[in-house]
């Protein structure tokens, strides 16, 4: 890829937009688990060290209160006017809340992930095939990933 390629891929607002809704839908993991390493009060509950908390990412993503319509995909959701409104600790795609753009593993991989799509797009049109499940139905398992035998796409050259 040329510079070039890196620069046009990183001014692609949609491009954004769009990863961070299929992020959303299917996030790295769908749940993340941590131990208390002191003692916290969260509410009414008190948590000792040694407790551990599960966070449910994928919960969170499709909670109403947070994305309305939540099982709608909306890329409009990731607008950098309505990122900006939206509290970042109910965004978890990578596991981790508020602290993605600092850490060089996620950038890259959102770099690279950036880079294919653009690849794609501009090699290929897409489309649903009829019998296409949509949403697509998902598998769980340490993620929630799309079942591969349910995802349909029909990709011609341009």
């Amino acid at each position: 890829y040329s510079a070039s390629t890196y620069e046009l891929v990183q001014e692609c607002e949609y491009l954004d937009m769009f990863l961070g809704e299929i992020l959303r839908l299917y996030p790295i993991e769908y749940r993340l688990e941590r131990e208390c390493v002191e003692g916290v009060k969260v509410g009414e509950a008190q948590l000792e060290p040694g407790v551990v908390v599960s966070v449910p990412i994928y919960a969170i993503h499709r909670h109403p209160d947070f994305y309305p319509d939540p099982e709608t995909f909306e890329p409009e959701r990731f607008s950098p006017e309505n990122a900006a409104k939206r509290d970042h600790n109910i965004y978890l795609p990578f596991g981790q809340a508020g602290t993605n753009s600092s850490n060089i593993g996620i950038r890259l991989s959102v770099l690279f992930t950036k880079l294919a799509l653009a690849v794609l797009v501009s090699a290929f049109n897409m489309s649903a095939v009829e019998d296409a499940k949509i949403p697509a139905p998902y598998q769980r398992g340490f993620t929630a990933v799309p079942k591969p035998e349910e995802l349909w796409v029909k990709a011609t050259v341009k």
